[in-house]
């Protein structure tokens, strides 16, 4: 299943972020942790970080117009309006327990870009 490929992934990328998946009805949340970042004035920048690696990732397989549907940040900063200018369909979430975004389950059962390229290919 990619999601867990992807967070064995993270683990091994970045051993100071833990990545949990949480089913909440149709979307797939994608937890972010990063340790001891939690109280550090600047966490908004490592956030964005990882949060940008994991969009990244899942457009991989969803292709780069793929925008998610929630942002959630632990960090009470209001995002940028560049960043709001980016995902202008995404939900912005501050101060919240995770750092998160979501993707949808329905998402994950589609063939990935290369699995139609391939299939192509081999007609």
């Amino acid at each position: 299943m990619r999601p867990r490929a992807f967070t064995r992934f993270a683990a091994r990328e970045d051993g100071d972020v833990r990545t949990e998946l949480r089913s909440e009805g149709p979307n797939l949340r994608v937890i972010i942790e990063i340790a001891r970042t939690r109280a550090h004035p600047f966490v908004t920048s490592a956030e964005w970080l990882n949060v940008q690696g994991t969009i990244t990732a899942i457009e991989s397989f969803a292709g780069a117009d793929w925008c998610p549907a929630e942002i959630a940040f632990v960090s009470p900063h209001r995002q940028s309006d560049s960043a709001r200018a980016k995902f202008p369909d995404t939900r912005f979430l501050v101060g919240q327990p995770n750092t998160a975004t979501t993707v949808g389950k329905a998402l994950l059962t589609q063939p990935t870009i290369a699995d139609v390229s391939s299939a192509s290919v081999l007609r």
